[in-house]
Formats: C-alpha cells, structure tokens, sequence
C-alpha cells in the first residue's frame, strides 16, 4: 500500500540508503539462503564474443548482461543516458557448474544459466524457465540491418542501422512461449494492450505514433507468461531499435540493436508492479512535483501580447475556473527571449498572472540561432553546436546553416545554456519550460549530423528530448526549486525526471491506447484538448484531459477557450474541471508514491490486478492513482450511448457520480454501461479512503470519502501525503496520514518526518490538514449517533471527545450514504470517528 510506501519512504532519509535497495526489499522471489559475500560478475571468453554478467543491488532482482563481439571497436556509452543503472552494492551470485553450463543465482532466487559453448544465456525464477535464447547473438550488416518494409524517417537515417559504428548492427533472438503476452516499448499503442506479434522500430517521431515510432519511445518490455510470472528486459542503446515479438515467427522474439555491443538488462519481477518498480530504480525515480502541476493548465494563442495574455488569464479566474499555469508561447522565436513587442518583460508577465494565483510556463526549444542571439552566439563560440541541422523553413531559422543543435552531451555547453536561461528566465519566476521540437522531424538534425563531442545524429536523436529536459531540471534542482516540465520528445529515463511529455498526433481512440500503455514504463504523456468544437467528440477529450496525468488546453493555433462553448458543454467542463481541483490532495499521495516506486499515477489495470486474466489484454481502461477506475467513453466510434466496462477484484465499485451504494458494482465482472456525454466513466474502489478537496464556506478543507467495500459491514484503508509543495527533500520532510475504517469507525493516525506538528509547518502544507466532511459510502442502515475522539496516539483515553450534532449529519437511506459535516478535525492528529446504528 501506498502507507507501507511512506513509512519507508522515511526509513529512506533516516538510514541514507540507496532509495532503490529499500524499494526492492518488498518483492518477493524464491530468496536463496546467504551468508557471505559472494562475487558480483561473472565474465567468459569464448570464440566469437566475451560475455559478462553483472549482479545489481543487494535484493538480486536485475542483472546485466553484456556480449561484445570479437574485434568490435571501443565503445564509449551512451553519453550519460541511464546514469541510474550505475552499479550499486550487489550481493552477488551463487555459482555452480552444471553439465555443459554454468548457473548463476541471485539472492532474489533469480537463476542465469550460461551456456559454455557459445554466449547464450537462459532465466529461471523459482524454478520456473521464463525464456532461453534460441540462437546466439548474430551481427549484421548493411541492408540486413533493416526490416524489408522500413522507410527512413529522413534524410541520412538509414545509417543508423546499417553501419553505426562500422560493426554493423547485432540482432539476438530469445524464446516467446504460447500464451505470453508482451507489453511496454513507451508510448506506443497496441491493439488489445499486448505487442505480440508486432514488428517495430522504436525512434522518436514528430507525427507518426505507429510500428513503434512516438515522441516517447522506450527500449524496455514487460513480458508475462501464461502462468502469470513477470520479468522485464531493458536494451541499453540510444540508437534505433528493433522488435519482432513473434510477427516472423510465433515463437521468437527478436531484439535488434545498431550497437556494435549487445548490452542489456533483465528484471525479475515476479509480478509486472515488481518489474515497474525494479524499472524505476534502473532508471530513477522522480522527486515530487510541484502542487501546481497537477493542475489545470492553458497554452495561449500563440501571438498574443503581454496583456492579452494576463486579460485571458484573469477571465480564467474571474470565471471561478482558475489556472495552475498559464504556458506563454513565444512565436517560434530562437533567440530564447521574450520578443520586446510583445512583452514589457519577464518579471512583469510572472507579476500579473501571479496575481489570481497563476504560475508561468515558458514554451522554449533546443534549437538556437547562431549569430541571431546571445545565446546562440555563446554556443557557437565555445564550439557546441551541430554540424547540420534538418530546418526547411520556419521555425525562426530561414535557411540551412542558421540554426544549430546544442552537444548536451559536453559540460561546457551544459553552462553556457544553464547560466542564460537561470538569470534570463528563471530568476524573474519563469515556474517551467513547454520543451518543443526535441523529438525528431524535419526540424530536428540528421542521422549523420556530427556534433563537437563526437556523437552522430543517429546515436542522439533518440535522447534528445531526454538530455533536454534533464539539463532543466537541473538547473533548478542547482537553485533549490521544484519544476515541471512538458517535453515532447522522451525517452526510457525520462521517469526519473518531473515532467511529461506531449503529442501532435490528436487521433482520440490513440490517445487512450497510449496513455494506457505509456503506464508500462513509468513515462509520464498526456494528450491535450486543442479545439472547442463543441461536439461530443469534444466532450470527450475535455473528460479525458482532466482524468489524465495532467491536464491541459492547448489553444497554441487558434486562441480558443473554453467559455466559446456554451450550454451543456461549458457544463460538462466545469464538472469535470471540479472533479480534477478535488482530487488534488489525492493525486499528489499518488505522485508519492510514484516518487518511491516508479509506479506512475496513470497505468494499466494490470499493474494492480495482474492475477486477473481478464486485464491483460484491458486498452482503453486505466487506474489513476489506486483507487479510481476510468473507462473512456467514445473510444468505439460505433457506440456512442454506452460501453463494455470490466470492474476488476473481489470489491465493490461505487460511481463518482452518484456514489449510490445500492447501484454499486461488485468485481470481478464486465458489465455494459451508460455513458452520457455529460459525464465521463469514473469509479470509486469500494475498500478505499480518499483524501480529496471540499470548498467550505470558510475556504477549502479535506473531505474523506469512505467508500466501505462490502458496504456497511466492509472496510476501507487510504493513505495522504503532505509537505510544503516546495521542499526538495520530500522523502526527509513531511506528513504522512494513514486511515483505516471498519466497524463502523474510522481512525487517522499521522506520521510527522523532519517537520514538527506546529500551527505554522501545516498551515504552509500544499494543501489543508483540516476534515471538515466525512462522506461514507455503503452505510446501509440508519444512524442513531456519531461520536469523534481525538487520541494522543499512545492508546490512552480521548484527548476530547464530542458528539457530532444531529443536523451535522445525514443518511441517505435510497443511496446508503452517510455525511457528516462540520467535522472541524486536523489530519495532524489522531482521531477515531464511530457511528452506531
């Protein structure tokens, strides 16, 4: 749960451990008996190739495995991408010699079994073969390095494949058992969720979100046998990649990478969270974002003068519809200022938006104008800009030649960068950047573009978003501020970082196969409403936004806002903007959680039920958070009216709507369901507590929704998680709340890390400490008396005690519900609320 996430997110601070050995503890495998130090590599050399394998952590749940071919040249890396994966303290392997192998065994039960003939390598977990490589590496060349239907992106790709580093490219093939489903690879989409039997090419893409080209792809699938056994494979490679999941041959899975190294990772899982969260820790986990990025935010049109800007974002509010962040375009502009004609300047745009309480985001992109600005021509100087760069036109550049590519991969460009945009943009309050452009293209270099450090196009393009973004967050991570960021190209990595990435291609029924499938990997992509149409279709996308990660409005092109639709439209965005501003405090426990375990906010049903083989195949469901199911509607453009919704577990499923116990849905089963344009599909889990916003006359407050799973006699646990919204230490400095009900009583008990229980720590928490409504759903007989106790958390009697007055509280005998207002109690103590029948 995510309390047992909290607790250890403090043991974390508390102990200085490597945040990724706690994280890994919880997985359970077949643990082998250990008592000492046992080696942590294991290297063979054999004719063609040496094989080396390498243990990570001390749970033994990832191991490295690394063929370099006989006469391959050296080979540098991978210019900083997946600095997590550096090697920690591992525990090691048990060796044994088997006949005709060696077997290597992990503390995790994990079991490597290395052939002595030829460097293939097979995994066991718990006795249970999970696959064996079915023919050994085989290194290629020239077109063999290119499925037979592949068409370069742009000029120059084909390189990439065919002779990266003139040792062609390696292809190694490994067992897909009947019945396995395979899932992962990024953004990509796939029919019924699982990528068996896909063909892909994974690469960045400005507008292509097919065969595995996206603006977030990622080298890394999940795969899970029939039985339900989970492990996962990341390549370690920026270039190109290629994936035949069993599209040749059903019973192969084909890697192909244009490295002149074979170099990879396995997960072992056993189940496909564990996997996400060993991922995580591969990768990196993400610091806490800020309270505002959970908000609602709004892209201006993108010509509009300063004032323009802060009259549209004072009728946001003056519409009672406030903005988190407002994201300031300015009109393609490479020089990385603010257009004077446009802006009296920084400070003044921050100002007046902060004004009704709106942060400013600044669209921004990597290319640079060589001698058109200060910035361009300090990079230019120090030698840091790319040989070539893709520009047709546009885009601030008007010809080729005039606009280059920063190398992030050289420290000096780094702080060229760093050192402009801190004291331009950052210091005056510029809160994030909107990163454009960073994802391939025709805007972006070629293939064999040759950057200062040596790294050619086909070996960046790739990461380029992802070194992007990370030089940001670093800049502020320098100044001791949180951010974040939208970045439309990502890569496997960008989990570590705040941010999200973004889409030009606005195909809805996409939209939800990709936001499912992105949760596999941990990447953060929301999709973004940009037209009021004034449609169902419109409807739609408003729903699907603000049930999303993040929730944006993109009025880049045509300047639209939302009050341009009137009637039921404008009132299916204000509900639906009101449900996201509640589930605030919610969302920001789920980005906890994230933070610890890499498990992201908005993921498969499969993450949570993977016992469930109805699930596996789930592509236009997701969770968001633990508790809340979303079903989209509309995804069958055949079916307007209604849709087929599998409620998973042995629970109850209560409707955000209504929240009417009596029509709750008990799991596991499908059950077709209506679907009103007016209102999205979205589900309360019956056994869960959730800490969401209430407006009070006297400003906001905490509402507790108890939704009691069976009802009335059932239970219900949920966790919150507070701090300031600014720390950067969140693991060291916050409040941690646990609820529990059943019995017909609830109990809060909180948990205070490096903050003391003091009026002035939680009036600056990001969001109120204060209950002032209990909401239960499932309370199926009448209520003669409700009672709180305000504990010392020592177990002896009531601090206080009160009677809740009569007109304080209500049942509702037609929906089972009971609410009970005016509760006046702080998340900072311990209290124990009862209502008796």
């Amino acid at each position: 749960s995510i309390h047992t996430h909290l607790g250890k997110m403090t043991q974390v601070s508390a102990h200085a451990a490597p945040l990724w050995v706690v994280t890994l503890a919880c997985v359970v495998l077949g643990a082998v008996p250990w008592s000492a130090a046992q080696p942590t590599e294991y290297r063979r050399t054999y004719a063609n190739a040496e094989l080396l394998l390498r243990s990570y952590g001390e749970s033994g749940t990832v191991v490295r495995v690394t063929v370099t071919p006989s006469g391959a040249k050296n080979f540098s890396g991978y210019m900083g991408w997946l600095e997590a994966a550096k090697q920690s303290k591992s525990s090691g392997f048990i060796t044994r010699n088997d006949s005709g192998a060696i077997s290597l065994t992990t503390r995790a039960g994990m079991e490597l079994t290395v052939s002595l003939t030829e460097p293939t390598v097979s995994l066991s977990v718990n006795g249970s073969l999970l696959y064996r490589e079915t023919r050994p590496f085989e290194v290629k060349s020239g077109t063999d390095c290119l499925p037979s239907n592949w068409t370069p992106l742009q000029k120059g790709q084909a390189s990439s494949l065919q002779a990266p580093h003139g040792d062609g490219c390696i292809r190694y093939t490994r067992s897909l058992a009947a019945g396995t489903d395979v899932y992962g690879f990024g953004q990509v989409p796939h029919n019924n969720l699982s990528a068996v039997g896909a063909d892909m090419l994974l690469a960045t893409s400005t507008t292509n979100l097919v065969d595995g080209q996206s603006h977030a792809p990622a080298p890394f699938f999940l795969q899970l046998s029939p039985d339900g056994q989970a492990h996962g494979m990341v390549l370690a490679t920026t270039r190109y990649s290629m994936y035949d999941v069993g599209a040749t041959d059903e019973s192969e899975l084909r890697v192909h990478t244009g490295d002149p190294i074979l170099d990879y990772f396995i997960l072992a899982g056993p189940t496909p969270r564990a996997v996400l969260e060993q991922l995580g820790s591969l990768c990196g986990l993400p610091p806490m974002p800020p309270p505002w990025s959970l908000g609602f935010k709004y892209h201006t049109q993108n010509q509009l003068h300063e004032s323009q800007i802060v009259s549209v974002v004072k009728e946001f509010a003056e519409r009672k519809i406030p903005l988190s962040h407002v994201v300031v375009e300015n009109y393609w502009d490479s020089g990385h200022q603010l257009d004077p004609t446009r802006f009296k300047s920084v400070n003044s745009l921050v100002t007046a938006c902060a004004s009704v309480g709106t942060k400013v985001v600044l669209w921004l992109d990597p290319h640079v104008h060589k001698t058109g600005s200060s910035l361009g021509t300090a990079l230019e100087g120090a030698g840091c800009l790319s040989s070539e760069w893709a520009n047709t036109g546009g885009v601030g550049c008007s010809g080729t030649g005039q606009c280059g590519y920063s190398d992030l991969s050289l420290e000096k460009c780094q702080n060229i960068w760093s050192a402009y945009v801190s004291k331009e943009l950052i210091s005056p309050g510029i809160a994030g950047f909107k990163l454009d452009q960073d994802d391939g293209g025709v805007v972006l270099f070629m293939d064999n573009t040759s950057f200062p450090g040596g790294a050619v196009g086909g070996a960046v393009h790739n990461v380029y978003g992802f070194q992007f973004q990370k030089m940001f967050h670093k800049m502020y991570a320098s100044l001791g501020l949180r951010t974040w960021m939208q970045s439309r190209g990502n890569y496997l990595g960008g989990q570590a970082f705040g941010s999200s990435s973004y889409s030009d291609t606005y195909e809805y029924s996409n939209y939800v196969k990709s936001l499912v499938s992105a949760g596999f990997t941990g990447l953060v992509w929301a999709p973004e409403t940009r037209y009021a149409t004034c449609d169902a279709d419109y409807a739609r996308r408003i729903q699907l936004m603000f049930l999303g990660s993040q929730a944006q409005f993109n009025a880049w092109e045509h300047g639209d806002v939302p009050w341009n639709c009137t009637g039921q439209f404008w009132d299916i965005f204000v509900a639906h903007y009101n449900l996201r501003m509640a589930l605030g405090p919610y969302l920001y426990t789920a980005a906890a959680e994230q933070s610890l375990t890499g498990v992201p906010i908005l993921r498969p049903l499969l993450l949570d039920y993977s016992n469930d083989s109805n699930v596996r195949h789930l592509d236009d469901e997701y969770l968001l958070g633990s508790d809340i199911l979303v079903a989209p509607a509309g995804v069958d453009s055949n079916n307007t009216a209604g849709r087929n919704i599998y409620f998973p577990g042995h629970n109850s499923w209560y409707s955000w709507w209504t929240q009417d116990a009596r029509t709750a849905i008990k799991g596991p089963t499908s059950r077709s369901v209506s679907t009103p344009v007016a209102q999205a599909p979205v589900f309360i889990r019956g056994g869960a507590v959730l800490p969401i916003l209430f407006q009070s006359p006297v400003g906001d407050r905490l509402e507790l929704v108890i939704a009691l799973s069976p009802p009335e006699i059932g239970s219900a646990t949920g966790s919150l998680f507070l701090d300031d919204g600014t720390t950067t230490d969140s693991a060291a400095k916050h409040l941690g709340v646990h609820f529990v009900a059943g019995n017909r009583q609830l109990t809060s008990t909180p948990t205070f890390a490096g903050i003391a229980a003091s009026a002035n720590a939680l009036d600056a928490m990001a969001y109120p400490t204060t209950v002032d409504l209990i909401t239960i759903l499932g309370v199926e007989i009448g209520i003669t008396a409700v009672v709180l106790e305000v504990l010392d958390g020592e177990g002896r009697p009531p601090v206080s005690s009160r009677v809740i007055p009569r007109a304080d509280y209500t049942w509702d005998d037609k929906a089972a519900v009971l609410a009970i207002r005016n509760v006046n109690v702080s998340v900072a103590t311990t209290f124990n609320l009862q209502w008796t029948i």
